[in-house]
């Protein structure tokens, strides 16, 4: 089953999702829109946050300054 057919499936089942991969990566910039087009209307979506956003990556590791958060908190909204 493809992707797009799967998203379509899982939602005549369910109302809403978890999205998991997003801690691992972001995605691309038209993935997301995508998303909603392919769900029904109200069907809702839970986005893990990325693990940079979470000081859980390793590149956040020791950069507790409140200026480096601000900076790639910015970054990632961009």
């Amino acid at each position: 089953m493809k992707a797009e057919e799967r998203l379509r499936w899982y939602a005549s089942f369910f109302e809403a999702v978890k999205v998991n991969g997003t801690y691992y990566s972001l995605p691309a910039y038209d993935t997301s829109p995508a998303w909603v087009e392919r769900a029904p209307p109200g069907f809702q979506f839970t986005v893990k946050a990325y693990s940079l956003m979470t000081w859980h990556h390793p590149k956040a590791q020791g950069r507790e300054d409140v200026g480096y958060r601000k900076l790639i908190f910015w970054q990632l909204l961009a």
